[in-house]
């Protein structure tokens, strides 16, 4: 009888250690699934706040330049190269200086130089992201559209001054 039961016990320990492995398997397989969701949502998440960012930040490039430059005869907006530019004028050392916000490319982006030199998109220096800039100014109130990061954000900027110059 001795050998009968050691036979079964060995059966019996054969099969709680299957149960037993087979129960971690599940185990591990449910920590995996658990683990991939939450890193989809983390990804999805930061996407999102990426693109707020992007969009935050290039409404806040063109707000803190039209509130830098919301003095008398510096601010217009023209139409050069078939898109909405924003110039904002002013004097150095006796000199005029014109700085160009506008798109190009899939960006926003700015240049400096004196306004005795000729628009040139091409020497302009990238700023941030944008898929969109339409901007216009009218009886003293500026507004603009910008698309970046997937989102669209139209603003109006109310100059303090009489910033407005005529073209």
């Amino acid at each position: 009888m001795n050998s009968g039961s050691g036979m079964r016990k060995t059966k019996k320990s054969k099969l709680d250690t299957i149960f037993v492995m087979m129960v971690f398997m599940l185990f591990i397989c449910c920590l995996l699934l658990v683990t991939l969701a939450f890193a989809k949502v983390y990804k999805n998440s930061s996407e999102r706040i990426n693109d707020r960012f992007e969009n935050g930040t290039a409404v806040s490039f063109v707000l803190r330049n039209l509130q830098s430059f919301d003095k008398e005869n510096s601010i217009a907006v023209k139409e050069m190269e078939g898109e909405s530019v924003l110039c904002l004028y002013e004097t150095i050392d006796g000199s005029e200086y014109v700085t160009y916000i506008y798109h190009k490319d899939g960006m926003l982006c700015e240049l400096f130089a004196d306004t005795e030199f000729p628009f040139i998109s091409g020497n302009g220096e990238v700023m941030l992201p944008c898929e969109s800039f339409d901007i216009s100014i009218e009886g003293g109130t500026v507004s603009f559209t910008l698309s970046s990061g997937g989102k669209t954000t139209s603003q109006r900027y109310f100059l303090r001054s009489n910033a407005e110059r005529t073209v």
